[in-house]
């Protein structure tokens, strides 16, 4: 039963062609690693983040840094991921992760078709997962 998984993956490996690499923000001092298949987006004047998306434009992957943390001005998390959820989701899958440390946030948000859930799945928890503050 593993083999409608297989074409899924080989069609990853192929879309991305390329593992992850390290993504560092000077002005926010944090890492994440994003897959090297996507294509990076015009970043922000104000050096907070950085967006990439697929060939396709299917998948979106953007990073960020604030000084002042939006997740603190709501009610609660889940207020802050109906907030964003907002301005990305339509009908897609949308995760986001959001760090908050000593007044500063940094955050990661992932949004790509429910049809490529199986593949996408897997790299958002490893792109999630690598949010870190500090160096590489």
């Amino acid at each position: 039963m593993r083999l409608p998984l297989l074409p899924a993956l080989l069609l990853a490996s192929a879309a991305l062609g390329a593992p992850l690499e390290p993504y560092g923000n000077a002005r926010f001092n944090y890492w994440v690693d994003v897959p090297q298949g996507l294509i990076a987006q015009r970043p922000p004047d104000n050096g907070n983040g950085q967006s990439w998306r697929s060939a396709d434009g299917q998948v979106t992957l953007s990073v960020w840094g604030s000084h002042a943390p939006g997740v603190l001005e709501q009610a609660s998390p889940a207020a802050w991921l109906a907030w964003t959820a907002r301005f990305w989701a339509d009908g897609r899958i949308f995760y986001q992760k959001v760090l908050v440390r000593d007044g500063d946030e940094a955050g990661v948000i992932v949004v790509y078709p429910v049809a490529r859930r199986a593949v996408w799945d897997r790299i958002t928890v490893q792109v999630a997962g690598s949010l870190r503050w500090g160096r590489r």
